[in-house]
Order: C-alpha cells, then sequence, then structure tokens
C-alpha cells in the first residue's frame, strides 16, 4: 500500500481526503496516481493524520533526497 493510499484510507476515502483538503477528488487522485502529494498538503495530511506514513513518503521524490541530507529531515521546520 502506498503512503498516499495510507493517508486516503486514513481520511475515509477520497471524497472525504478532498473535502478535508478543500480540493476535488479528480485532483486526489491526480495526486494518488501521481505518487506524491505538492509539499503544503503533505504537510496538512501530516498534521491530520499523524504517525499514519512519515512527511517523506508524501513529497516528490526529489524533494525526498533533498530531505535526506538536511538535519531532522524536514523542508518544513
Amino acid at each position: 500500500m502506498t503512503a498516499i493510499r495510507k493517508i486516503i484510507e486514513a481520511a475515509g476515502g477520497p471524497v472525504k481526503l478532498a473535502k478535508s483538503f478543500g480540493c476535488s477528488y479528480t485532483a486526489v487522485n491526480t495526486f494518488e496516481r501521481q505518487g506524491y502529494l505538492p509539499l503544503a498538503r503533505a504537510k496538512e495530511a501530516m498534521e491530520k493524520w499523524p504517525g499514519v506514513v512519515e512527511l517523506r513518503e508524501l513529497v516528490r521524490p526529489d524533494l525526498r533526497s533533498a530531505m535526506d541530507i538536511q538535519t531532522g529531515g524536514s523542508l518544513l521546520a
């Protein structure tokens, strides 16, 4: 199961996640298809569903690499 799928399930499904984010169901499907959330949405997901996944699992691969380089592993500190 992907990290985004875990967040979708924690939210209660794609429609509820879309409502929680204030975006469309189609946007949630796009996030899932791409395999990552925009950084702001990833931060929001971490605040709403802490402990479900790690932040680095939700963001773009290039941001994951940058997070690994930084101390503490977070671009949002």
